[in-house]
């Protein structure tokens, strides 16, 4: 039986597709197919996950970094990185400005809680110089301290959750423009 340090060289070596870790993870059936059925859908969607690092995969859209499936603790994580108004290139601008055209998707598609009940917090990571807290006004409600590395994320979604993350998504896939 391979130790946890083990399994991680393995992971950098090999850099696995999240579907294959998933089929091999201890999560149970149910888990591991909302997992795969989104894997699916971001494949399908020219938004393929890539191994970012230790039990964490990201996905892009034409280049542009749109979130992350994350796997830590017996928990999984799809994190969101909600569209900004004006594209900067700059990480550390602490405030962060909402594309209207979002806020009018997200309202149309009662999105609004849910996107309210999963912002995420910082929680003073240690990711090695890139600790920048994000100031947010969404939908007139301000938030403040915010995750730099994605500014939503879900815990555990159901498969209805996953329904709506896949809004959120298709949002992203129809409106960034390169």
């Amino acid at each position: 039986m391979q130790d946890g340090n083990s399994k991680k060289h393995k992971q950098y070596q090999n850099r696995p597709k999240i579907e294959d870790f998933v089929s091999e993870s201890d999560f149970d059936d149910e888990i591991k197919n909302i997992i795969l059925d989104f894997a699916s859908y971001l494949r399908t969607n020219k938004m393929p996950p890539q191994w970012a690092a230790i039990n964490s995969w990201k996905f892009l859209y034409k280049r542009e970094r749109i979130g992350y499936i994350r796997l830590i603790d017996g928990s999984w994580f799809f994190d969101y990185i909600i569209p900004k108004k004006e594209k900067s290139r700059e990480l550390y601008n602490a405030n962060l400005t909402i594309d209207e055209k979002f806020e009018e998707y997200a309202e149309k598609e009662n999105l609004k809680e849910y996107i309210w009940d999963n912002v995420k917090y910082c929680t003073q990571c240690i990711s090695i110089g890139h600790c920048s807290p994000k100031n947010l006004n969404i939908f007139g409600k301000d938030f403040k301290e915010l995750c730099w590395n994605g500014n939503l994320s879900f815990k555990n979604p159901t498969p209805a959750e996953l329904e709506r993350l896949k809004k959120l998504y298709d949002y992203l896939k129809n409106n960034i423009t390169q």
